[in-house]
């Protein structure tokens, strides 16, 4: 509503002030205050109450290597064929023959740690190979 528009109302009546509170206090009565905003809620607590499903978790990641359970898809290192050891991811002629001269092997770490291959080798090798350790005399 404009000014003049008020003014017309006032004297013809039609506007009605609260009990207690004459045109003249309406001036100087202080402007009101609007109540607080409510503070942002979470996005868990929006969904609760909307009546929305609850978010499901994030899947546990996989572990970066799969052991087999199965032996025979295995090799070991002690008993292996040339053939055998060269159907390994990046196991050529002359790592396989290193790998036979350097037997017997009591852990299939010792490939790495007598430095039959390099370490990057061995992380490729590790769930592919498995040792029996020689028997005691």
């Amino acid at each position: 509503m404009s000014n003049k528009s008020i003014k017309a109302a006032k004297l013809a009546g039609a506007l009605t002030l609260p009990a207690g509170l004459s045109w003249a206090q309406e001036a100087s009565a202080p402007a009101p205050v609007p109540a607080p905003l409510d503070p942002p809620a979470k996005a868990h607590v929006k969904a609760k109450a909307a009546g929305q499903a609850k978010a499901q978790p994030k899947p546990k990641p996989q572990p970066r290597h799969v052991r087999p359970t199965d032996y025979s898809k295995l090799i070991e290192l002690n008993s292996a064929t040339k053939a055998q050891l060269m159907t390994l991811p990046g196991v050529d002629a002359a790592a396989a023959d290193r790998i036979i001269a350097g037997r017997p092997y009591l852990v299939k770490t010792n490939i790495e740690t007598r430095h039959v291959l390099p370490a990057g080798s061995y992380g490729a090798l590790r769930d592919l190979i498995y040792v029996v350790p020689p028997q005691a005399k």
